[in-house]
């Protein structure tokens, strides 16, 4: 995850559920996950994009404990309004497969309030269709980009620092 080349560290994430399927929910928790959270930081689109994907592929087959879920559903909730259509996807995705594993209390009372900030209108369902017809329009580039710029200054990186786009696209189409 340490290799400058994006598609080594895309690779990675999509082979790992194959893996944390096999060692098990403890070993993700400890070991794996702090690595796919960290990549939805990276300065490369298509690897937060992958790391999206294979959150979803080990929120669909249950491998991440409720506690969790709504953990990692608070860090990808934002990355719904980002200017990358992939990414955009990715974090649909997510709440689309986490939608199965919580009933409709759980999703009125500790999902939609993650969502709220993200909503242009309220949400029926959190299943693809419904969630991507309810969110605001995402951010435009320039603006992504400034907001970026402004939150590495006040955390005194005076950089990206590793957290956030390169200024381009990431080698996707947004």
């Amino acid at each position: 995850l340490n290799d400058r080349h994006p598609a080594l560290r895309c690779s990675f994430f999509d082979s790992i559920t194959g893996v944390c399927a096999f060692v098990g929910r403890a070993s993700l928790q400890a070991f794996v996950l702090p690595c796919i959270l960290q990549a939805l930081t990276d300065v490369e689109e298509c690897v937060v994009s992958a790391a999206l994907q294979s959150l979803c592929r080990l929120a669909e087959v249950s491998l991440h404990s409720r506690a969790s879920v709504l953990e990692i559903a608070a860090k990808i909730a934002p990355l719904l309004c980002h200017p990358n259509s992939w990414v955009r996807h990715g974090a649909v995705g997510f709440f689309a497969a986490i939608s199965r594993q919580f009933g409709d209390t759980h999703v009125f009372c500790f999902v939609r309030p993650l969502l709220r900030p993200f909503l242009a209108r309220p949400l029926l369902s959190l299943d693809a269709e419904h969630l991507t017809a309810a969110l605001r329009p995402p951010a435009s580039r320039r603006v992504f980009d400034r907001a970026l710029a402004a939150a590495a200054e006040q955390t005194g990186n005076g950089g990206n620092g590793g957290n956030g786009s390169n200024g381009g696209n990431g080698g996707l189409q947004g």
